[in-house]
């Protein structure tokens, strides 16, 4: 398990770019804050869509996003819900906020990955 931080698309800072080219993970979990309309402390850079964060992270690793982890900063609890719903359709991943909704989602997700890389 790699953690990491920031955006690889974030102008200053590409967060993580190491992590992905060198650590090689089997599988990306990706973070996404659906109320940040801009990158943070940059407001002339607004944030580049999910899906195009999505290809980019997969380009470099060369491994699947498997799910989306939501942010849910400036939002309240039934918009985070309703925007892991829109995440789900748009990018077909499962989409799950652990802090509000607990991990049973986001390792539902992971489950079968676990348990090949285990093999």
């Amino acid at each position: 398990v790699l953690e990491g931080q920031g955006s690889l698309m974030n102008p200053a800072y590409p967060g993580g770019m190491e992590l992905l080219a060198a650590g090689r993970p089997h599988a990306v979990v990706l973070q996404h804050a659906p109320a940040r309309t801009h990158y943070d402390g940059f407001p002339r850079h607004p944030m580049h869509a999910l899906e195009k964060q999505i290809r980019a992270v997969e380009i470099l690793s060369e491994r699947p996003v498997v799910a989306v982890t939501v942010n849910h900063e400036d939002l309240a609890p039934e918009p985070v819900r309703e925007d892991c719903g829109r995440i789900h359709e748009s990018t077909g991943l499962p989409a799950v906020d652990v802090v509000l909704d607990g991990p049973a989602g986001l390792l539902a997700a992971i489950r079968p990955l676990l348990a090949s890389v285990a093999k």
